[in-house]
């Protein structure tokens, strides 16, 4: 269970880093190893870590649905928008809170 929520937490801190077009999958990475973790949990009878670790599912969801619109990228991963690649998007805009927050 511990090493299914260190690699769900790793793609959550890996967000923080990764070009807009990749944030998606490191949630959605993020949301599998927290399944994970959740099944073993449940089998182990850890009512307490259930609660928690479905928390954290919320949590993340939350985060990357509040999470400021990005521009749509073509599949050379260029904007789309000329105005977007005047303005690129930077670490400073980003809004996901660090694990504990």
């Amino acid at each position: 269970m511990l090493e299914h929520e260190q690699s769900a937490e790793t793609a959550y801190s890996a967000m923080y880093d990764a070009q807009p077009w990749d944030e998606k999958d490191l949630k959605d990475e993020a949301l599998v190893y927290l399944m994970r973790a959740i099944e073993v949990a449940e089998a182990l009878g850890l009512n307490g870590d259930v609660r928690r670790l479905k928390a954290r599912v919320d949590k993340i969801m939350g985060v990357y649905k509040s999470a400021p619109a990005q521009p749509m990228t073509s599949s050379a991963g260029r904007s789309s928008s000329p105005a977007a690649c005047a303005t690129p998007w930077s670490a400073s805009t980003k809004q996901f809170p660090r694990m504990g927050e």
